[in-house]
């Protein structure tokens, strides 16, 4: 048996296809569409705020999954949810 598919979500800058607005759209048609979410985040401010649409991910994230473990990695935070 395989891994599981990985579906990235990504700012526009980063040329990924899809970004907040569709993981949103999706997580409120199908809230268990995922089974686990990393949120990767430069810095170390794991609160989402800082970032467009932050607040709003992070609050939807969080009613689904309940908080998230974090991992901090150089300057690279990672927060899952789902565990």
């Amino acid at each position: 048996m395989g891994a599981p598919a990985v579906h990235i979500f990504a700012p526009p800058y980063y040329a990924a296809g899809e970004g907040v607005h569709d993981l949103l759209r999706t997580l409120d048609y199908d809230p268990g569409a995922y089974s686990r979410v990393w949120v990767l985040v430069a810095g170390h401010d794991p609160t989402l705020q800082n970032f467009p649409d932050g607040a709003a991910l992070a609050e939807k994230l969080q009613s689904i999954y309940g908080p998230p473990t974090t991992q901090t990695f150089a300057d690279v935070m990672v927060l899952e949810y789902g565990h």
